[in-house]
């Protein structure tokens, strides 16, 4: 117990300081991009690993060991982009969330990124009772990611409505002047980051403005649902991989060897 929290602390501690950092330097220099590479690289390999050893093991049972196509067919190529689309859509998503995130909810997001990690190296101990490595850790990944998740969706839409900061004029303004409201809130500085970014400010806060409307129905306020799922499947789902990552890398299920 006390070595999977540990682990699990030190993957928090991964995931949050890293987007911290990024939050932190965003503000200053395009070079805060870099704070996101690490962050990245684990999530991208880990991933991958994990990918690669279950399809790796579903291929061996598929096709026979002598054929000529089992060069061909080792799942690599599958994994790769698998984990590459994950990882392109999981840190750009979190770096955007915790530019405008408040210290109540920097502080949701590591007792969720540390509850994945601990869910995951749980289920993974459980699901070996029953399953092969590879497809316990898979198995585990999926389990960690929705069970936390679903856990933190509620909560951290509650908290994004309750302490995010956004300009009282929004309530005022129309629908124009809110996306140039988003678009105020860019760093001073320019640059081609913040370029890139600039349409997600304004979704922002246009996305904000039909919310805050007179007379808008209650249930329009998904939005801020839709964005907490988001943000807690990616969280989720990240926090779990660099926890296998760790389990692999110390020797806690060995089965690299699957993927070479």
């Amino acid at each position: 117990m006390t070595s999977k929290a540990t682990n699990a602390f030190g993957v928090m501690l991964v995931v949050t300081c890293s987007l911290y950092l990024w939050a932190r330097l965003y503000t200053l220099t395009d070079w805060g991009l870099l704070a996101l590479g690490p962050l990245a690289a684990l999530l991208f390999t880990g991933l991958f690993w994990a990918s690669a050893a279950v399809f790796r093991a579903s291929i061996t049972v598929a096709v026979k060991g002598g054929s000529p196509l089992a060069w061909l067919v080792t799942g690599k190529l599958r994994a790769i982009l698998g984990a590459a689309t994950f990882t392109v859509l999981a840190v750009p998503l979190l770096a955007w969330h915790v530019i405008s995130s408040t210290y109540p909810e920097l502080l949701l997001l590591a007792l969720l990124c540390f509850s994945a990690a601990l869910v995951f190296s749980f289920s993974e101990r459980k699901f070996l009772d029953h399953l092969t490595p590879p497809f316990a850790r898979m198995t585990a990944l999926s389990t960690g990611t929705l069970v936390v998740a679903g856990f933190f969706i509620p909560v951290l839409a509650w908290a994004d409505w309750n302490f995010a900061a956004h300009s009282g004029e929004i309530r005022t303004v129309g629908l124009e002047q809110a996306l140039e409201l988003g678009l105020e809130q860019m760093p001073e500085r320019g640059g081609w980051v913040a370029e890139i970014m600039a349409p997600l400010y304004a979704l922002e806060y246009g996305k904000l403005w039909f919310v805050v409307q007179t007379g808008t129905p209650k249930w329009f306020s998904f939005w801020y649902s839709i964005d907490a799922a988001l943000i807690s499947v990616f969280a989720a789902r990240t926090s779990a991989v660099l926890m296998s990552f760790v389990s692999v890398e110390k020797g806690g299920i060995d089965d690299r060897n699957i993927t070479s």
